[in-house]
């Protein structure tokens, strides 16, 4: 092989291609709007053929991570639209289960052209016709003045069954199975809780004679449902009652009105977003429990004479900013209550788990069936294993032991953690892990992440790049990257194909050019080798991506072996065409013959140019062949829904790792069962919990727990003494199949270890030889401070003057000043915990300190209740044991001493009052007497404290003077307005999202019909009554009117929707489109299958810049539409993120060189800070716009997305 060609800057393409005149020469991915003119990716959604104009191709299609790219196929008629974004790098793997491979079949009719023929292994071929306006919104073919029948594409998948044929299994089911199943069937809490008044919520007698305890064993499936439904609700009112009673500490928005939904007590809740911004970090999530009151609870007149208590519900995984929510409300408090009234939303708790739980319950209460429940009946009988695995004993690896095992046996395995923070650790141990070379490739997680609350905790900007990585194990990241890869994989494969075909340029040496059938055409290219190599270079990314994918993960699932090989001979010859076209023997005239844009009589020299040439051409050739075999006879799975994906996901992911209350998304799936289920930290988590994963199939139960450390919180006294508390490690225990227990421990100092080893674990504990030195490790610098002491406190006639809250808060102070002083040469920071016994204490303590969460150059530091423990290993521990009532230290069981005294590796420092702590006998007097023995005992000194009383105030001290309000500031969160969800006077005013697959190029269309009937629907919901607007208008209609519009001024020459001129293309497009809506009108249809013509008034634009008149719009229900340029990170956005434009990577379109545009509904704007101004002491902040695209649900959030304002490039408002 010869030297490599250097690759050059672009000429004639890329970005400056679609600079000058944007309006005119924008094209339309082939997915997408075709706004600007530019041409490029289809669209998010279903693509848009490939921006009409001079290519037409098919754009590669639907959805990325929030859309599609467009391909452009060959020829100059708009070929079929493809979907999805390319998957990035692909890390996702979709694997089937061992002992079957599967496929699942696309269902039939979802091709770019109307009918299509589709052959499946379990049936014969079959003909459907699909709707040409997109079978997902209802849209409807029409013609004008005609009335049809809307047939609805027959692609959803239907059924939820496995069929057995030879070898494989084909998996079909309902993505909305689940939901079926399950979302109703509630009921049972969500009355409950709604039906209550407040007396019933403070009452902690109201369910007393009702509760029983729970028995050794239960007679039915009935008998346990019964019990465990009733210490569910007492739970549920006893965790209420404690947020009512310290309801002055709770978040709360300003209600500005509320707007009955038109379901039973279902209301919109309006709020103020300029009070939340400044007031409130809470965003409204499902089955937040709300007080909606008509006083402040800030305010010394709040009572409980006038509110209403609400669930929000609705948000789904949509909660990334402050906006209104929806609510289903209690009129039970008192009927006489005006709505009007409430004037605040006040979030008490979050009821998730809860409600997860109920619905299992639920189920098995309908049915007298539940896998769930018998499963935990008869653990003992299953031969259950149990480790004890006491702190700091090697837990976390035997766990990753075994997850390497179950990959390289090809077993599936089930791991359930009590928290996404337990999980996170398991992640980044696989990320270490040798025995991987692939380790998020098996596993997928089911908890969202990215954007909740624990990942704005965790994930601090010094640990961002860590937990970075670990995001493409979650299964939102995974169920993207196989979306894109199974809706993109074909667009960029005829995008290829258009590129090498070379139809959008002339001949370079044509010898009759106006003779020549190609040349003689007009708004082809003149042809450049750099651009082409450069533009091959782009494609072969995204494409040798999509199809290792396929290969490497899709396998054993959807794709066939005769296609697996097809795909293996495309990638190698692609690569040798690259490495041929860098070949710097090969001249540009010979790279012109070999692509058949000058005369190839010459390659039959001896020449090695020539030779090369030759070999170049074959090559070509070899990949056009390939790429049209691949295409046909690739089927590919298609579903109307991400759930579709996200199912595929599971049911092939040989590890998955979920919390209790996620595993609702395991429902429903009909797969073969897990081989094994690991539940981690079993001691922590109770059995009611539980039910929620145990709903999957599972053949081996593996627990690991530790019965003498924490154990599940009850907030009940009455469900505490009903043992709804036990965890299922403790109820197993003694009736275990075989407990192992882990002896060796690895992490904690063994100083630290000493007491408790003697104390909780019978002295069975062994420190292996690495944990024994007791020397400080070297990135604390050179600390000279003890290991493990206790600080005792002076005897109480020397405090008697003061409180022992100033005593507490100063102890700790003068201890932390101490650990900053020896830790100013630490080479990283440290995690210090301080805990109390009460969290009215710690409470205390962070007041006094002025801080919530320390940020400073050398320490993280918490605080937290003993009883409130995050339970991640820790560098020190400060445990204060000074409360204010004696009796409170009494109470402290030892579990949870057990668990403050094992959180710390390196440093632990006790302080208290010895006498004290000697009175109270037990677990608190063995601790001093050891402390005594081991000469671990010290007085802190009366005038050192009072000293450090003195600088209490003095907040530098020991916290950063910019910590807490800085923080605070920069963790706000963004506010939005949205017309999604949202109804006006009862009615819900948004068209119902649409879906342009099978309909390329049409995206212009599309949003202009979908903004106008929302128009419609919001001057009806106008209307006194309120009415509905359901008629759909047709896309058809108006691409048939449009090509008329086209041909009227070329009698000769007939155009059609795509193959405009560079002109007439984007902005234009849009016009002439609102223009024939404003002239002669739409036709729509609706449900009864009349007909009847729709038009505007007007239009005008608005500019996005103009931030005051755009709210101002979309406030008043002015649905708009909205354009924008697509560069290559619009196919790679994650759950969540917002677009913007990216000018150094524009999507370009291979044949036209255009840039890529696209066009939406505009239905909201909203806004996140980003930055704090220093000079003006003011947050900045960026706006973004919310849209509604038209390609399913499967784009963004049920068809929802966001962009950044800066990017939009111009907005187009409609009046009708």
């Amino acid at each position: 092989m010869g030297p490599k060609r250097r690759r050059k800057g672009k000429t004639q393409v890329g970005a400056a291609a679609g600079e000058g005149s944007a309006a005119a020469r924008d094209e339309e991915p082939s997915v997408v709007v075709d706004v600007d003119a530019d041409e490029g990716p289809s669209h998010v959604v279903t693509g848009e053929a490939a921006g009409g104009g001079a290519d037409g191709g098919g754009s590669p299609g639907p959805a990325s991570r929030t859309a599609a790219a467009s391909a452009t196929a060959g020829g100059g008629g708009g070929g079929g639209s493809v979907s999805g974004g390319s998957a990035p790098r692909g890390e996702v793997t979709v694997q089937s289960a061992p002992r079957a491979a599967a496929i699942v079949p696309r269902g039939p009719g979802v091709r770019a052209e109307g009918a299509v023929t589709a052959q499946s292994a379990a049936a014969p071929a079959a003909t459907v016709q699909s709707a040409p306006g997109g079978s997902a919104t209802g849209q409807t073919s029409l013609q004008a003045g005609t009335t049809t029948t809307a047939q609805s594409s027959p692609r959803a998948a239907t059924t939820t069954e496995a069929l057995e044929e030879g070898d494989l299994q084909l998996y079909k089911f309902d993505v909305d199975d689940t939901e079926k199943k399950f979302s109703s069937q509630h009921s049972f809490l969500i009355d409950t809780i709604l039906s209550w008044k407040m007396d019933d919520i403070l009452n902690g007698n109201l369910l007393k004679h009702q509760i029983k305890k729970i028995p050794d064993s239960f007679e039915s499936i009935e008998h346990y449902v019964n019990i465990h439904s009733n210490l569910l609700i007492e739970e549920t009112r006893s965790t209420l009652n404690s947020a009512i009673l310290d309801i002055t500490k709770s978040q709360y928005y300003h209600i500005l009105s509320m707007q009955y939904c038109g379901l039973k007590n279902q209301y919109f809740v309006d709020i103020d977003l300029k009070m939340a911004a400044t007031q409130c970090f809470h965003i409204a999530k499902d089955y937040d429990v709300c007080l909606l009151s008509a006083i402040s609870p800030l305010d010394p007149k709040f009572n409980m004479s006038k509110w209403c208590l609400g669930i929000v519900n609705g948000v789904k995984k949509d909660f990334f900013y402050q906006k209104g929510f929806q609510v289903l409300i209690s009129r039970s408090s008192d009927e006489d209550i005006q709505l009007e009234e409430m004037k605040y939303a006040i979030f008490l708790v979050n009821i998730t788990n809860e409600m997860k739980i109920s619905e299992v319950l639920s189920v098995a209460a309908d049915t007298t069936k539940c896998a769930a429940i018998d499963t935990i009946l008869n653990l003992e009988k299953r031969k259950t294993e149990m480790v004890w695995a006491p702190p700091g004993s090697g837990k976390a690896g035997m766990i990753l032991a075994l997850v390497e095992a179950m990959v390289y046996l090809k077993l599936r395995v089930l791991i359930c953690m009590p928290k996404i923070s337990n999980i996170l650790e398991l992640l980044l141990d696989l990320k270490e892990s040798s025995a991987l070379s692939n380790p998020f490739g098996s596993v997928v997680v089911l908890n969202s992440f990215r954007g909740t609350e624990k990942y704005k905790e965790l994930v601090t900007p010094a640990r961002r790049k860590k937990y970075k990585e670990l995001e493409e194990a979650f299964l939102e990241n995974k169920s993207e990257e196989l979306y894109c890869c199974l809706t993109l994989c074909k667009p960029w494969m005829k995008q290829m194909a258009c590129l090498l075909l070379l139809d959008g340029y002339y001949h370079t040496h044509c010898v009759q050019p106006y003779d020549c059938p190609k040349c003689r055409k007009t708004g082809l290219l003149t042809f450049a080798v750099d651009s082409f190599i450069e533009r091959f270079g782009i494609l072969i990314v995204h494409l040798r991506e999509n199809l290792k994918y396929l290969v490497n993960k899709l396998s054993a699932v959807c794709i066939l072996d005769s296609d697996s090989e097809k795909i293996e001979e495309l990638l190698d010859t692609m690569a040798r065409f690259e490495d041929l076209l860098h070949d710097e023997r090969l001249t540009e005239y010979n790279i012109e013959q070999a692509l058949e844009l000058a005369p190839i009589h010459d390659l039959t020299s001896e020449d090695n140019g020539y030779t090369l040439a030759k070999e170049l051409l074959e090559s070509r050739m070899s990949c056009l062949r390939l790429i049209e075999t691949i295409s046909v006879s690739l089927d590919l799975p298609e579903f109307d829904e991400k759930e579709g994906y996200h199912k595929l996901c599971i049911m092939h992911s040989p590890v998955v790792i979920t919390t209790p209350d996620c595993a609702t998304q395991l429902h429903g799936l009909k797969m073969n069962p897990f081989d094994v289920f690991i539940i981690d930290d079993a001691g922590k988590v109770k059995e009611a919990e539980l039910l929620v994963p145990f709903v999957a199939p599972v053949r081996h139960v593996v627990l690991f727990g530790d019965h003498c450390h924490s154990q599940p919180r009850v907030k009940s006294k009455i469900c505490e003494e009903a043992g709804y508390g036990m965890s299922i490690f403790q109820r197993l225990q003694p009736v275990a199949y075989k407990m192992h227990m882990l002896t060796e421990q690895y992490v904690i100092h063994p100083f630290i270890m000493q007491f408790p080893s003697s104390h909780f674990y019978g002295g069975k504990i062994v420190n292996v030889p690495d944990v024994k030195s007791t020397h400080v490790p070297k990135e604390f610098g050179n600390l000279n401070l003890p290991i493990y002491m206790f600080h005792d406190i002076a005897t109480k006639n020397e405090w008697v003057q003061k409180e022992k809250s100033l005593i507490n808060t100063a102890s700790i102070f003068m201890l932390l000043q101490r650990l900053c002083e020896g830790l100013k040469n630490a080479s990283r920071r440290n995690k210090i915990r301080v805990v109390c016994l009460t969290s009215n204490e710690a409470n205390v303590v962070r007041s006094k300190l002025r801080f919530k969460h320390e940020i400073h150059d050398i320490i993280d530091l918490q605080v937290n209740s003993i009883d409130c423990l995050q339970e991640e290993l820790c560098d020190m521990v400060i445990l204060s044991t000074i409360a204010e009532d004696n009796r409170e230290v009494k109470l402290v069981q030892d579990n949870n001493i057990n668990a403050a005294l094992t959180i710390s590796r390196h440093f632990y420092w006790i302080v208290g009052d010895s006498t004290t702590l000697i009175n109270s006998e037990g677990t608190w007097k063995s601790l001093v007497i050891n402390a005594k023995e081991r000469n671990c005992i010290q007085r802190l000194d009366i005038n050192a404290l009072n000293e450090v009383e003195l600088k209490m105030n003095d907040v530098d001290d020991a916290t950063d003077p910019n910590g807490e309000s800085l923080s605070k500031i920069l963790s706000m969160p963004g506010q939005e307005f949205s017309w999604a969800g949202r109804p006006y006077k009862t009615k819900h005013i948004l068209a119902p999202i649409r879906d342009q697959r099978g309909d390329p190029d049409t995206c212009t269309f599309q949003s202009s019909l979908g903004a106008t009937e929302s128009l419609m629907k919001f001057q009806k919901a106008c209307l006194e009554p309120p009415q509905d607007f359901d008629w759909i208008l047709s896309v058809d209609d108006l691409k048939s009117q449009y090509g008329k519009k086209l041909s009227e001024n070329l009698v000769s020459q007939k155009k059609t929707l795509g193959s405009e001129e560079k002109s007439e293309k984007g902005c234009k497009r849009l016009q002439t489109a609102l223009d024939i809506m404003k002239d002669t009108g739409v036709s729509g249809i609706d449900k009864s299958e009349q007909v009847q013509r729709f038009k505007i008034s007007s239009y005008e634009y608005v500019d996005p810049k103009e931030t005051t008149s755009v709210t101002s719009h979309l406030e008043e229900g002015s649905i708009m539409v909205g354009h924008f340029r697509l560069s290559y990170n619009y196919y790679y956005l994650k759950p969540g993120e917002v677009y913007m434009f990216d000018k150094t990577k524009p999507f370009i379109h291979p044949k036209s060189n255009l840039a890529a545009a696209h066009a939406v509904m505009m239905i909201g704007i909203g806004k996140k800070q980003t930055r704090w101004n220093e000079e003006t002491k003011s947050p900045v902040f960026l706006r973004h716009m919310v849209m509604q695209n038209s390609e399913g649900k499967r784009f963004g959030m049920d068809g929802i997305g966001r962009i950044w304002k800066n990017s939009v490039r111009g907005l187009y408002r409609i009046q009708v």
